[in-house]
């Protein structure tokens, strides 16, 4: 095992004030400081902050918290022209502010336009660029006929996307279809350099307080006897809330479910008002909330749900999932027929799959669920804490990444 201490810089457009907050890309950054590296962080301010932007240091890290345009909950516009600026700003902020010696680059999508920041990261410090691939775009936009693929915007993205592959000495993709995906729509790419690197997390004994939970189901109007369908996570058109709304809908009489919902996003006002329009009894609406508070709220849940656009060709992988599975709830998965996740959980009995926007076997799943056997039940919730622990734990992550770099053994 090397004793060597390793610098990692990593680039991330996911918002990191501080590693407190659980979370994919926090646990990854906590666990190459517990191995004893030090990090350095490229995070953005949003512009909605009006922050200039700062420098925090922390043990074994560096957190450079560089300004950009808003690129969470917003519209695609700003979304868009975000993309075009941030790889002038993170080259900017390379440049400026990076001080360290570094022995790998780690980054991930989106944004896929960080060909310049990529390039002047090879040139000044010779070393080897991992890309964590979570999100194939522009086709996750073009899929839901938000960007023609005809259009110059597209095939300027287009572009950058392969540019960043080629640039990219590794790239981890989330699932097997992920990869094939990649290969089969890159035929350029090397296959030796693309691999299986999933979402992982550190994993927490989930809240199992019989007298809390009872509490909370209490303060949220849900019957005790009730299944709960839970969902967390962004409310936005590729989660296809209006096929949630369809779901909640054809259940409006039904006592023996809950769909308790947390989350924010562009289509939460949708789902705001018709709950104020139909006053569901069995619905529980909640907007976005810090992750220590999600992560006591999920434990109300019965049974994950996963939603994704069934228009979709990319693969994806949400990593909603995770928490499902650490909380040992099964998993409703209603997605694109090449979206993996939810076959990945029927085939290994932790959980069902339908095609998002088939109401009937949709319903038929939910009424499954709701007339499951308690020990069936709590088996399939077992099997999928015992998957994620099996394939989804964070020090996979870490290994494949630390794996490339030249003279490192673990």
């Amino acid at each position: 095992m090397s004793d060597k201490k390793l610098n990692i810089l990593f680039i991330s457009l996911v918002i990191i004030k501080n590693l407190e907050k659980r979370g994919i890309y926090p646990d990854l950054i906590n666990y190459f400081i517990s191995q004893g590296h030090h990090v350095t962080i490229l995070s953005p301010v949003e512009r909605r902050e009006k922050n200039s932007g700062e420098i925090i240091e922390g043990e074994g890290y560096t957190n450079i918290r560089y300004k950009t345009l808003n690129n969470t909950k917003t519209n695609y516009v700003e979304k868009l022209l975000s993309t075009f600026v941030i790889d002038y700003l993170l080259k900017r902020a390379v440049e400026k502010s990076v001080k360290r010696p570094i022995d790998i680059a780690v980054y991930a999508t989106p944004p896929i336009s960080l060909t310049r920041t990529v390039s002047f990261i090879k040139h000044r410090f010779n070393i080897p660029c991992y890309l964590l691939l979570k999100d194939i775009f522009p086709d996750n936009i073009a899929d839901l006929g938000l960007l023609s693929k005809s259009s110059i915007f597209y095939k300027y993205f287009r572009k950058k996307e392969k540019h960043l592959y080629a640039l990219s000495d590794y790239i981890g993709c989330m699932s097997p279809a992920n990869v094939d995906y990649l290969l089969s729509n890159n035929p350029e790419l090397d296959p030796q350099k693309v691999e299986v690197n999933p979402n992982t997390i550190m994993p927490i004994e989930p809240m199992k307080d019989g007298q809390i939970i009872a509490q909370l189901k209490s303060k949220y109007k849900i019957n005790p006897q009730a299944k709960v369908f839970f969902y967390g996570g962004n409310l936005g058109k590729p989660q296809m809330i209006d096929f949630l709304i369809e779901v909640m809908n054809a259940h409006l009489e039904n006592k023996d479910v809950h769909f308790l919902i947390v989350g924010n996003g562009t289509e939460y006002n949708k789902l705001n008002k018709w709950i104020s329009k139909k006053k569901p009894s069995n619905v529980t609406l909640l907007s976005f909330v810090p992750k220590a508070e999600y992560d006591i709220l999920v434990s109300l849940g019965d049974v994950g749900l996963v939603l994704l656009d069934n228009r979709f060709k990319i693969p994806n992988f949400p990593n909603r999932i995770l928490s499902y599975m650490e909380n040992y709830m099964p998993v409703l998965s209603a997605t694109d027929i090449h979206t993996d996740i939810g076959t990945i959980a029927q085939n290994n009995g932790f959980g069902f799959w339908c095609e998002s926007g088939n109401l009937a076997a949709m319903n038929g799943l939910i009424n499954t669920f709701v007339r499951m056997d308690d020990d069936t039940f709590t088996a399939m919730g077992e099997t999928g804490n015992k998957f994620l622990k099996d394939h989804y734990l964070i020090d996979r992550s870490y290994a494949a990444i630390v794996s490339k770099i030249p003279g490192f053994a673990q």
